[in-house]
C-alpha cells in the first residue's frame, strides 16, 4: 500500500485519503446503528 502512495501525486493521493475516509465513517455509522439496533431490541 505504501508503494502505491508513493506513486501517486499530491492531489491523486489526497483524493484517495478523502474517499477512504468516507468508507471509514460509513462503517462507522452503520456499526453505530447495529449495536444500538441490538441495544434497542434488548431493552424491548
Amino acid at each position: 500500500m505504501r508503494k502505491v502512495f508513493s506513486l501517486l501525486d499530491d492531489e491523486q493521493r489526497q483524493a484517495l485519503i478523502e474517499v477512504v475516509d468516507l468508507g471509514t465513517a460509513v462503517a462507522s455509522a452503520g456499526l453505530i446503528v447495529s449495536i444500538l439496533n441490538v441495544f434497542v431490541d434488548l431493552v424491548t
